[in-house]
């Protein structure tokens, strides 16, 4: 009598320990609050290299099979690089983006960010024409670990006021702390 309640309990036991042994695990994937972060800080990075004119930084941003999708569609790292060295130069204006949103995708080495784009035109003799447009970009966690464009692509943008492109500026926040990235 004494071991009928404590058979199902060794039954349970071992069919529990037999249907662990046979799952397969896989490594748990990264919070997606860290991914997020390091596709925000890499978004960042990835705005500075043009603003500071750093093609070879630039470059290192784009994924080897990227594409960019624009008045022209770039496919390939060389042709992104090719199609946007008079960006990345500074000699097509002042060309400035930040992120608004970062999502990571079901698939943890996928995210996308989206945010407002900034391009002030400064013609000689010609006041400075200021346009605000929104990009969209697809993140792919490369093979070496680190973050890069995949697809990329935005509205076109519409001329606004010093003052508009101020506020938009100003009204842009950065949701992840620097030790998060």
């Amino acid at each position: 009598m004494a071991l009928a309640p404590r058979l199902p309990l060794a039954a349970l036991l071992l069919l529990t320990g037999c249907a662990s042994a046979t799952r397969t695990t896989s490594p748990p994937s990264p919070p997606a609050v860290d991914a997020r972060c390091a596709v925000w800080a890499r978004e960042l990075s990835f705005a500075r290299s043009v603003r500071d004119h750093d093609a070879a930084a630039f470059a290192d941003h784009v994924l080897e099979g990227a594409v960019f999708v624009g008045a022209t569609t770039l496919h390939g790292r060389e042709a992104v690089v090719k199609g946007w060295d008079d960006i990345v130069r500074g000699t097509a204006g002042r060309f400035d983006w930040h992120p608004a949103e970062v999502v990571v995708t079901g698939d943890p080495h996928v995210a996308m960010s989206r945010g407002p784009v900034w391009i002030e035109v400064a013609k000689p003799g010609a006041p400075v024409k200021r346009l605000l447009g929104a990009y969209q970009s697809t993140w792919v966690l490369d093979g070496d670990g680190v973050w890069r464009v995949g697809v990329d692509g935005g509205q076109s943008p519409h001329e606004v006021s010093e003052e508009e492109m101020a506020r938009s500026r100003a009204s842009v926040a950065d949701p992840c702390p620097p030790d998060a990235r």
